[in-house]
């Protein structure tokens, strides 16, 4: 397998770090690029997010089939580009931040309808990316009623 292909879809290889490696991609990786995509503005940092998505699908696509594993655990370019759906229109703050990690995480390991049909039913890289995109809107839209009805 190609040494760059298999360093971005391990996210700089912290799908390697033990327990939990799509929360440590998240952590690591997910809150520090969203930071800097914000900078871009939000057409940047939706251009950019879709970038990461658009990368992730063939990225986690060719090392699943490479390696004849479904969906192994220490790809996480998945996880960070359904993070950064999860940041869209949502402003930085250390709240935001932490509410948007643990929601993402939350939704991304329960997986609930339709995460868990595209998860299922879709093939290779897409099945493993948009499962992800689909936990980053339910983030987001979480995280905008939370914003809307805060005191």
């Amino acid at each position: 397998m190609s040494t760059l292909v298999h360093f971005l879809a391990t996210g700089c290889y912290i799908g390697y770090l033990p327990g939990a490696p799509g929360t440590w991609a998240t952590l690591l990786l997910g809150v520090p690029l969203s930071l800097a995509l914000k900078e871009l503005g939000e057409g940047g940092y939706l251009l950019g997010s879709l970038g990461v998505v658009l990368v992730s699908i063939p990225l986690s696509g060719f090392v699943e089939k490479k390696l004849e594993e479904r969906d192994p655990q220490f790809v996480v370019v998945d996880e960070i580009a359904g993070f950064l759906i999860a940041l869209a229109y949502i402003p930085v703050s250390l709240s935001t931040l932490a509410g948007a990690c643990a929601l993402f995480r939350l939704f991304d390991i329960v997986k609930p309808e339709p995460a868990r049909f595209v998860d299922r039913r879709f093939p290779g890289g897409w099945g493993i990316t948009l499962d992800d995109v689909v936990a980053g809107l339910y983030t987001n839209i979480l995280m905008h009623l939370f914003m809307f009805f805060r005191p």
